[in-house]
């Protein structure tokens, strides 16, 4: 029993001496600048205009350090909804897609909701249309995907983001998308309340987080 106690107790130290040294987390804080086209008014036919354009040294705002992300594959969830409504509706039906640069699709979630998937090219720039095709108050809004922003996600059992650490647990948790710098119509928007599909009431969110996670407002006349 002994012998087998020490053996027992000599892979694990050789595991866990294999793996220490290369073991790291690391939750980056970036801001991404989005313009946008945006005004007050839009008319039907008009085409709202979404794009991006970084280098591939972003700073790193936890660090104070420029990190490399070259070879990170960069892609966002866009997604627009109606604000005129009783009720929470979804918004990306009453619009077309023009792609310009980058890649898009558009998919479905598990709550029928739809989303539109922009990937940037490798020099992190994408510039995306969409045409109005129904008047009414909306939101827009640019936003991570889920896997990008919690390290719980990213396992070494799983395929990690690989964004400038490859050895790396990596994630972007305290990172804001900014559109126009913050000049993004919260006016028409705030204060306002809808009802989800099981009756909880949402409002919109105050300007300070609205802003740091890709929001914008519009409306879009006959």
């Amino acid at each position: 029993m002994k012998y087998l106690l020490l053996t027992i107790s000599s892979i694990l130290l050789l595991l866990y001496s294999c793996k220490a040294p290369n073991y790291c987390q690391k939750s980056y804080s970036f801001n991404i600048p989005i313009q946008v086209n945006l005004q007050d008014t839009f008319y039907i036919g008009d085409t709202i205009w979404i794009s991006l354009d970084m280098p591939n040294q972003v700073l790193d705002k936890a660090s104070g350090e420029y990190i490399d992300w070259t070879n990170f594959e960069l892609f966002f969830e866009n997604g627009f909804s109606r604000k005129d409504t009783p009720s929470v509706t979804d918004g990306d039906p009453d619009f077309d897609i023009v792609q310009d640069i980058g890649e898009v699709k558009r998919i479905n979630n598990g709550y029928l909701e739809s989303f539109i998937h922009t990937q940037s090219t490798t020099d992190k720039k994408f510039r995306v249309g969409f045409i109005t095709k129904r008047a009414g108050l909306y939101t827009g809004g640019v936003f991570f995907p889920i896997k990008y922003l919690a390290l719980e996600q990213n396992s070494f059992h799983e395929e990690r983001l690989n964004i400038s650490n490859p050895d790396c647990q990596e994630a972007i948790s305290n990172s804001t998308i900014r559109v126009n710098d913050g000049a993004i119509n919260y006016h028409l928007v705030d204060g306002i309340c809808q009802t989800t599909w099981d009756g909880l009431e949402i409002c919109t969110d105050e300007y300070d987080h609205f802003s740091n996670i890709g929001g914008f407002a519009f409306v879009v006349a006959p």
